[in-house]
């Protein structure tokens, strides 16, 4: 009977060792510190659209600066604005995704800058010289 007692206590640490992997609950890593900001002066309170495509799919809502939570890989971010040209960015995001524990990112920080649209400034040139 004693030889059995220390045979099982050491029975889960060989069941738990090998291939098997025990996920833990991860927070997701910030993969991208996204900041936008505009040309144009007292656009204090700008809202823009933005849309990511990548290890993680998303759409939201930044004023100013927000995170962009996802693992490591290449990222599609499309900024967009009302009264402002589209921009778009390909980003890539290096980290670690293992098949056991969390995965980690190095932030990679984008800085994005909106303007107006120069088709919108000509169309503004053009009605002004129609006769009214």
């Amino acid at each position: 009977m004693r030889v059995v007692q220390p045979l099982i206590l050491l029975l889960p640490l060989v069941a738990c060792s090998g291939a098997e992997c025990l996920s833990l609950p991860c927070p997701q890593p910030v993969a991208i510190s996204l900041t936008i900001s505009s040309t144009v002066a007292g656009s204090g309170g700008l809202a823009a659209a933005v849309d990511v495509s990548g290890p993680v799919q998303s759409s939201f809502s930044c004023g100013a600066t927000c995170p962009v939570f996802g693992t490591a890989g290449a990222y599609h971010i499309t900024v967009r604005a009302p009264g402002f040209a589209p921009i778009e960015r390909s980003v890539q995001v290096r980290g670690t995704n293992p098949p056991c524990g969390c995965a980690t990112t190095v932030v990679e920080h984008v800085m994005i800058t909106l303007s107006t649209p120069a088709t919108s400034v000509l169309g503004q040139d053009r009605g002004a010289d129609q006769p009214g």
